[in-house]
């Protein structure tokens, strides 16, 4: 759905959404970016805890066989 309303935005005019005199698009936009960041920031963090784990857990003495 937000592909097909940018899509109709930018055939009118291919900058139109970054002079947008529509507030609802601009916060829209807006809202999308920091989704993005936020996943983003997300998933590096996840990964970092994943290898922080795998980094410790290799270094733990070998249990009774």
């Amino acid at each position: 759905m937000l592909a097909i309303s940018l899509g109709f935005r930018l055939i009118g005019n291919p900058y139109s959404w970054l002079f947008s005199d529509d507030p609802g698009f601009a916060l829209l936009m807006y809202s999308m970016l920091t989704m993005l960041c936020s996943i983003q920031t997300l998933a590096s963090s996840v990964a970092w805890l994943a290898h922080r784990r795998l980094h410790r857990e290799s270094k733990l003495p070998a249990g009774p066989a």
